[in-house]
């Protein structure tokens, strides 16, 4: 195969159900596949980490499969390369029902700097207040299960963010900002 790009990511067990997030997957055979004749362009295996890399792809539209005994493939991530890109953050997680895609990826073009962030109090059971290191496009408040329960767009240029959760039901959530790592809010009721 020839090419000058990369495609990279990392597989997971959502295991969020028992109060723990990001079990890594090592072993999963990731198949990239061309998204017009299907056929196989490069493979990867997971390491112990859960992460992998597939070198020297060619410009072009393709598509990763997880390959994983018996778990079925329920989502399917589509995307182009140009030429010498970098696929970033194309994970999957392997969830109650198959295996899903697991965020946005982004071509490595430019440098991505992970959003630093807090959230207090946690537990709650009014509001919450979340501060940033960076201004953000979006607040996710995700469901155990994984439906978003609750999506914020904060003011432009905004660091910090005060959230509503009283309609929120007791609970363990995760909050999401953009595509950062989620962290786990849990919610009580007095």
């Amino acid at each position: 195969m020839s090419g000058t790009g990369s495609v990279s990511g990392t597989i997971v067990v959502d295991t969020s159900y028992l109060k723990s997030l990001n079990v890594p997957f090592g072993g999963a055979l990731m198949l990239l596949k061309d998204a017009q004749t299907h056929e196989t362009k490069g493979f990867a295996y997971t390491a112990a980490d859960g992460t992998y890399t597939i070198d020297h792809v060619s410009d072009g539209s393709y598509y990763l499969l997880v390959d994983v005994p018996y778990v079925p493939h329920t989502d399917t991530m589509f995307f182009d390369l140009p030429v010498g890109g970098i696929l970033l953050g194309a994970d999957y997680a392997i969830v109650l029902n198959g295996i899903e895609t697991n965020g946005t990826p982004y071509l490595g073009l430019e440098e991505y700097k992970e959003i630093e962030w807090s959230m207090a109090p946690n537990p709650a059971d009014k509001v919450v207040e979340i501060t940033s290191d960076q201004a953000v496009k979006v607040i996710r408040i995700i469901s155990i299960d994984g439906a978003v329960v609750t999506e914020i767009n904060p003011a432009e240029g905004a660091l910090k963010t005060t959230l509503d959760i009283s309609q929120l039901k007791q609970g363990v959530y995760l909050v999401r900002m953009d595509q950062s790592a989620p962290k786990r809010l849990v919610v009580t009721k007095k």
